[in-house]
């Protein structure tokens, strides 16, 4: 136990976990997020939605959101300076389950677009739990330095992480792993007895942008137009390895089909007109040897592989 334990936390009051406990919530959740917060959609449950507006969690939670500290004389004020950051903000009440009384879910979205979901829990003396990361479970308290990796689940991206971080001597504390289902989403929660240095952190974002891009690629089929017959060695792919890790189909179709369309014009004839017009307008042409029909012959080849695109999608769809 230490003297915290005992005295509560050097705030702005009047509640440890109903002021102190919903700024720290908020500044996590903001550091989460990774960027300045544009909107915040926030469900307040049980004691936070009845006693909450007294005791000031509804300013605590924005000045969290603005990334104020719990000592920060401006938490009464975060409304107007809010207002002053462009930052909107709406306030629910909500029955969560099995949650604790002060208990708030967060619906983030940044100043790019990115968006993120929290549901986290005051539980005393300023301390906090952070419940669930965008639906799935984590259980961490933002007292150490702490890694959230968004991945594939998929194997070796833990031993990634982790010998990363070996690499520089940063010691483990502890970690949790989460998934919504074996091969799907899932969130690495790591806390780590040393700060993580930038390099690392960037390295580590890096990942989990492949991850997530992995994450999304999953299910869609890739279309192959050429390859081999075109005689470029670049435009080789390897079946296996985009079915296999990456979880996408493979279709082929030879460039002989694009050339039928173009010259039995199988393509949408409006739209191409539309698209016609609207480059003529936009795209500066410079010096080209090739004859001037060379735009209207590249905005066909882009619809004809835009159909085929879409007629694979649908045919894919239907089985």
């Amino acid at each position: 136990m230490n003297l915290i334990d005992i005295v509560g936390p050097v705030m702005v009051g009047p509640s440890s976990s109903h002021t102190a406990g919903a700024v720290r919530i908020g500044k996590i959740s903001r550091r989460l997020l990774g960027e300045p917060v544009a909107q915040a959609k926030i469900f307040m449950h049980g004691s936070f939605a009845a006693t909450g507006k007294g005791h000031g969690t509804d300013r605590a939670l924005v000045a969290g959101l603005l990334g104020m500290q719990v000592d920060d004389e401006r938490i009464p004020m975060s409304f107007r300076h809010a207002a002053d950051a462009h930052m909107d903000f709406s306030f629910h009440n909500i029955e969560l389950v099995d949650a604790h009384p002060n208990s708030v879910r967060l619906e983030l979205t940044g100043i790019t677009g990115k968006q993120l979901e929290i549901v986290a829990a005051s539980v005393g003396g300023g301390q906090i739990q952070i419940c669930e990361i965008d639906g799935l479970t984590a259980n961490f308290a933002g007292n150490y330095p702490t890694l959230v990796v968004h991945n594939q689940d998929q194997p070796g991206h833990v031993m990634s992480v982790t010998t990363l971080l070996a690499h520089r001597s940063i010691n483990i504390a502890t970690m949790q792993l989460f998934r919504d289902a074996r091969g799907g989403y899932a969130v690495m929660v790591v806390e780590c007895d040393q700060e993580i240095p930038d390099d690392v952190k960037k390295k580590l974002l890096r990942f989990a942008r492949a991850a997530v891009a992995v994450a999304t690629m999953r299910g869609k089929s890739y279309l192959q137009i050429g390859s081999i017959c075109m005689g470029i060695g670049g435009s080789i792919i390897d079946p296996d390895f985009i079915e296999d890790y990456l979880g996408m189909r493979v279709e082929s179709v030879d460039e002989v089909e694009i050339i039928r369309r173009m010259s039995e014009g199988i393509y949408d004839k409006e739209e191409y007109q539309k698209a016609l017009i609207w480059t003529k307008e936009k795209c500066r042409i410079g010096f080209d040897k090739n004859p001037h029909s060379t735009i209207d012959i590249g905005i066909s080849t882009f619809f004809i592989i835009y159909t085929v695109s879409n007629f694979i999608a649908a045919l894919l769809f239907s089985f």
